[in-house]
This record gives C-alpha cells, sequence and structure tokens, in this order.
C-alpha cells in the first residue's frame, strides 16, 4: 500500500505494523514546508533543541538556531550542503575514525527505520565535543523510498556529568577517592565466582595504620584525614593495573588481587609496607603500617576471607606491629 502524502509533499513515516511515526522531544506534528527544494521547520513551532535536516546523501538541508548554536556556527549558510557526518560524527572519543555507514542517522536513511533516543558525541566547529541525545525520523516518497530525514538532538553532557557524580558517590569514599566497602564487596563477589569457576587463585590484602589513634590525638583530625589520603594515593601508586583498592572502615584499607598466589601477594604487601614506611607525610613524618593477607581456598564465601585476612591482620599488630602476617 502507498504511504499517504501530506499536504506539504512530504511522507510521513509509518512504523512498523504503518502505523504513522512520530517524531520526538515535541517535534510530532511540526510542519516542515519545503524552502528552494529543501525541507525546513516552521519558524513559529520549532522544537526544542537541536534539529537538522539531511538529504539521501546526509547533507544539510536546513539547520534551526538552536542547532547553529550547540554546532558553534553562526548562520545556516555555512552547513548547507555540508556533509552531515564528517563536520558533525566523523571521529569517535578514542581518536579512531567513525565511519559514515556506521553512523545511526546514515542507517536511518538506508533502513527507514527511525532512531530513537541514541546517545553519541557530536563535535563542534571548534574541534570540542559534546554528548548528545538523538532521535532522527526518515522522510518517504509516495513510491516507498527515502529521500532525507531530520534529526533531533540535544545536549545532555551536564546530565551524563551529575551521572557520573552520582555513581562516584555511590562508589568511592569521598575522602580518599578509593571504591567504598559496599562496591569492594561487590566486586569480590564476583572475582571469588570467576577464580571458583576457572580455577584462577585470588588473594587480598588487609592493612591498617599503625598508632593511628595517637595520630588524631596529637595532631587534630584534619592531619588525619591527610594521613588516610596519603596511604590510599601510596597503595593505589603500588597496586597494579587488575588490583582494586578500597577504603575498608576508620584507618583500614583492603586491596583484591586477582590471579595472584599467596606467596606474590606476600611480596606485594610488603613492598606497600616497606614504601608507606620511606615516605614522609606532612606534619607528622614517618609512619608505619601492618598488614594481613589472605589467599582463597576451595568452597571459601567472602565472609570467609576476609575474616582470614582480618585475623592475620590483628596478628600482625598483635606481634609489635610494622609487618605483613599470613593466613
Amino acid at each position: 500500500m502507498a504511504h499517504p502524502i501530506s499536504s506539504s509533499g512530504i511522507q510521513p513515516h509509518m512504523g512498523r505494523g504503518g502505523a504513522p511515526g512520530v517524531l520526538p522531544l515535541g517535534a510530532a506534528g511540526h510542519h516542515f514546508p519545503r524552502r528552494g527544494g529543501a525541507v525546513q521547520p516552521d519558524a513559529a513551532q520549532q522544537p526544542r533543541g537541536g534539529v537538522f535536516g539531511i538529504n539521501a546523501e546526509g547533507e544539510f538541508t536546513f539547520v534551526n538556531p538552536a542547532a547553529l548554536q550547540l554546532l558553534g556556527y553562526d548562520r545556516e549558510e555555512e552547513l548547507l550542503g555540508q556533509n552531515s557526518h564528517q563536520l558533525t560524527h566523523h571521529t569517535d572519543p578514542d581518536g579512531q575514525p567513525y565511519p559514515e555507514e556506521a553512523c545511526p542517522n546514515y542507517r536511518v536513511m538506508q533502513t527507514g527505520d527511525p532512531l530513537e533516543a541514541w546517545q553519541d558525541e557530536f563535535w563542534r566547529r571548534d574541534g570540542s565535543r559534546f554528548q548528545v541525545e538523538t532521535y532522527a525520523t526518515p522522510l518517504w516518497r509516495d513510491l516507498g523510498s527515502v529521500f532525507g530525514g531530520v534529526v533531533i538532538f540535544r545536549d545532555i553532557s551536564e546530565q551524563k556529568r551529575l551521572e557520573r557524580e552520582l555513581e562516584q558517590q555511590a562508589t568511592h569514599d569521598r575522602l580518599t577517592g578509593l571504591y567504598n566497602r559496599g562496591f569492594f564487596d561487590q566486586v569480590l563477589d564476583k572475582e571469588i565466582g570467576r577464580a571458583a569457576r576457572y580455577g584462577h587463585p585470588l588473594s587480598l590484602i588487609l592493612m591498617d595504620i599503625d598508632h593511628f589513634k595517637a595520630i588524631n590525638d596529637t595532631y587534630g583530625h584534619l592531619v588525619g584525614d591527610e594521613i588516610l589520603k596519603g596511604l590510599a594515593a601510596s597503595m593505589a601508586r603500588r597496586l597494579r593495573e587488575p588490583d582494586t583498592p578500597a577504603w575498608w572502615g576508620g584507618e583500614e584499607f583492603i586491596a583484591l588481587l586477582p590471579a595472584t598466589q599467596a606467596t606474590e601477594a606476600r611480596e606485594l604487601a610488603e613492598g606497600i609496607r616497606k614504601q608507606v614506611a620511606d615516605e614522609a607525610f606532612p606534619d607528622v613524618g614517618h609512619i608505619t603500617i601492618s598488614l594481613g593477607m589472605a589467599e582463597l581456598e576451595p568452597g571459601e564465601s567472602l565472609k570467609d576471607l576476609t575474616r582470614r585476612g582480618d585475623d592475620a591482620l590483628y596478628a600482625a599488630n598483635s606481634a609489635g606491629r610494622d609487618q605483613v602476617r599470613m593466613a
């Protein structure tokens, strides 16, 4: 069945099952008259966000003022006839070229399927990029072929920044910047399952600051906080890429060591101890730490593994501190 033709000569998109498609973000029902052979949005009915039209070759046919502002251009004429992908979507964030055939807007033109709530990045005229949420709707001829499309996008950079901030707050300790105990437990639980499934070793190190109460009592809690931050940074520098350091509570820290046997974990723990002992911390000078470590045993639970690590840490403290003990 032929698609109905609007009075403007523009074919409305027909969704799956023959239902007319809907332009999102306030664009539904907007009239897009032609001007000079290109589809143009009615100025009195501008949708919120950036909007531009493209022809079958992906070239700009119209650009609304919001899109010009978001993309860093002054006049619509600077974009008309230019390839939209090459100007706004040419490179991945990692610097790799973004092929035009992989572009979601390009696929809309090829398949006739609308694009909804696609999150990506666009490039501005000055070479900076920003995160966007895009929608695209194909425009149909009466013979059932796509002759162009309408792309609607909005800047979601602030939204994504807030999401990252909330995720940081949910998974990290605010003072030290390390993972918090709740998130560490999730990682440890997954790594225990992976170790059991593949037969890989898994170890952990628990550590605390020797005589930390005396440091707080002598120098105050602000200095104590700086010691905690400094120890967190020192530990993170010593650990390897696959390892997961976390704040465990109070003056205690923990590190998860995937694919690591007890002997290797002990060497790493000794390295952390010596590095901290050699480092001069603000106001207090040198400090020492005690460490306890444990390697996962067959069938052992998260609770049992951390308990053995804590027992080893207690043994290190009881034996005089500034040392490593293995469970």
